[in-house]
């Protein structure tokens, strides 16, 4: 089975040029044979449209929608039946590859990573399959909703992409984005499945929309918790 690795992105140019210098190609033996990037409209796409091969597609939004509803597109966009979601900043190891090309994916779960350096880290849910009930008592932990909104995941494309289609623009909000996602995907009886061995490394950025905004942030995710968990 092969898989694909799609990112979304806006003025991360520079990011998307320093993944690109990994050979995820060799590196996963074969197991993921396309990368699919996604601009969001952004003034880098003509500088990321040169880095394009037979095997790296780059596309462009028609005006800034944000990452919530560009990742639908993005996904529709990618060939194979499993996709490997990242965001533009953040890095893969072989590691990681092996581990993910062991599991036996099932179609009803999302793979999420456990561990993010330098700073993020999920003892509690490493290795446990998550459902909307296993969530709920738990969800005020700040571990938790970390987890739930770092992104970072195997994807299946069929029900990623029905999912999708209950997103409402109201909640699509920059920094609470994944766990939105997330809140559909668990009420929908689906789970997550937090891999042990499933790291990456995330990059702390200054101009992030979380580090810039970080009142509205906590007011969005109060509202989403609310929608979802309390009721």
């Amino acid at each position: 089975m092969n898989i694909s690795l799609a990112f979304t992105t806006y003025k991360s140019e520079q990011y998307i040029r320093s993944q690109l210098e990994r050979d995820f190609f060799s590196q996963s033996n074969g197991w993921i044979d396309e990368i699919i990037i996604r601009d969001d409209c952004s003034d880098d796409y003509d500088k990321l449209k040169g880095l394009e091969t037979d095997k790296i597609k780059i596309f462009r939004n028609d005006s800034n929608i944000g990452p919530l509803l560009s990742r639908p597109i993005l996904v529709e966009n990618c060939k194979n039946d499993w996709i490997l979601l990242m965001d533009s900043d953040n890095y893969l190891n072989k590691q990681c590859l092996d581990v993910l090309k062991n599991i036996e994916l099932k179609d009803d779960t999302i793979y999420c990573p456990c561990f993010a350096m330098p700073r993020f880290n999920f003892p509690t849910v490493t290795g446990k399959t998550l459902a909307l009930m296993d969530i709920k008592p738990i969800f005020h932990a700040l571990e938790v909703q970390i987890f739930l909104n770092t992104g970072n995941y195997l994807v299946p494309k069929k029900q990623y992409l029905e999912i999708s289609k209950q997103i409402d623009a109201a909640y699509a909000h920059f920094t609470v984005d994944v766990i939105y996602f997330n809140y559909l995907w668990l009420s929908s009886g689906r789970k997550l499945s937090c891999v042990k061995g499933f790291e990456y490394d995330h990059t702390l950025r200054g101009d992030s929309y979380y580090m810039t905004h970080s009142g509205i942030s906590g007011k969005k995710l109060e509202e989403v918790n609310e929608k979802y968990l309390r009721s």
